[in-house]
């Protein structure tokens, strides 16, 4: 939804959507329409999360739209008629402090990226009490709605939004940083050229759970894999393929894999493998998909170039 001036000079947006349910339930805490955070006009809300909500900004200073990411954890926090953010009892300040520090350490860990197929941190700032990320705004829309309208893809399809996709995260894995929660809603296919975008980084959950064990059950059921059901499990680049394997799961089969808790015993998970014939996609390709898939973090490719390899079917010698 392009967003613009208009001839008085008023910041719109071409379409405005209906607000979800979620949003309506959270909308007491979000900034209001039009509120200014210095230079940034607020348009909407764009999504809601465990640990704060983006919004839809306009950039004054640039003319241009951005997405604004608000440091807000439900449970520990609230709004004061000032718009400040405070803790909402003295108990929870040790963990909201500690989480808005990690919230913009890893916001300055982010800005040193400037990937195509990764959002691009613009700046970052404290105010009213919290923090707010400054990011860029690509109009798209996400996987979830592109598998919506598309239906199931193919090999060819799937691998023009996934190997860029790799690439991107391959740069942030080399840093020692994490995604921790891709699935089709963290993904944004750009309407300009049809090229993907990994977004949301900011798993501040994951962190702050480590300090509160009221954030440590925020994650995506399909998507994440066992290790980070808890607090000990260990989490590395085998924890953001687990992801993008159910990512292409759901691409090749229209449905959303088992949670990785319910496979830990008699899993249910059929492989791709065996649900999808050689007109859809490559054995060797599904092979590697269902190796991403394995619920032992051990026993999955442990980095991304070893599941690239993977995923590039290998040619078959000829016979002599």
């Amino acid at each position: 939804m392009p967003v613009y001036r208009d001839d008085e000079g008023k910041i719109v947006e071409e379409k405005v959507r209906e607000k979800t349910e979620l949003e309506t339930q959270h909308s007491v805490n979000a900034l209001s329409q039009g509120y200014r955070l210095q230079e940034y006009e607020l348009v909407r809300v764009l999504d809601f999360g465990g640990f704060g909500m983006t919004y839809l900004g306009y950039d004054h200073n640039l003319d241009r739209p951005v997405a604004i990411k608000e440091y807000f954890p439900w449970d520990l926090a609230a709004r004061t008629s000032d718009h400040s953010v405070v803790p909402k009892a003295s108990e929870f300040r040790d963990t909201f402090e500690w989480g808005l520090d990690r919230f913009s350490g890893e916001a300055r860990t982010l800005a040193r990226f400037d990937h195509r197929h990764i959002i691009k941190v613009l700046r970052f700032f404290e105010a009213h009490g919290t923090g707010y990320i400054v990011m860029e705004y690509a109009e798209g829309e996400t996987l979830s709605k592109y598998l919506n309208d598309q239906g199931v893809l193919t090999e060819s399809e799937l691998k023009e939004i996934l190997f860029p996709l790799l690439a991107g995260l391959e740069a942030v894995h080399e840093a020692d940083f994490l995604h921790r929660d891709i699935k089709p809603g963290n993904i944004v296919i750009r309407a300009e050229d049809g090229s993907p975008m990994l977004i949301d980084f900011f798993a501040a959950h994951q962190t702050i759970g480590s300090k509160s064990r009221s954030f440590e059950a925020i994650l995506t059921p399909g998507y994440a894999p066992v290790e980070q059901y808890s607090t000990r499990g260990d989490q590395g680049p085998w924890t953001d393929l687990y992801a993008l394997g159910a990512v292409c799961y759901c691409a090749l089969t229209g449905e959303v894999p088992d949670d990785a808790i319910d496979r830990t015993h008699d899993d249910p998970l059929v492989p791709l493998a065996e649900r999808c014939d050689e007109d859809q996609a490559s054995q060797g390709f599904l092979l590697a998909i269902d190796h991403a898939l394995q619920v032992d973090a051990k026993a999955r490719p442990q980095t991304i170039d070893a599941w690239r390899d993977e995923l590039i079917p290998k040619p078959i010698p000829k016979s002599p």
